[in-house]
């Protein structure tokens, strides 16, 4: 997800056999979210 992030893209294009529907769904959306959640708190402990 790290390099999605970098170079821009989703699961569903990337991943096809894990997303089949062929565009954003709730699945993915909640794993970008707990990307996100993990990333900044990552981001917080380092300005520490």
């Amino acid at each position: 997800m790290s390099l999605l992030d970098i170079k821009g893209g989703y699961l569903y294009q990337v991943a096809p056999e894990l997303f089949p529907e062929g565009r954003m769904t709730q699945n993915e959306l909640t794993l970008w979210s707990m990307y996100y959640q993990v990333k900044g708190e990552e981001l917080k402990r380092s300005r520490r």
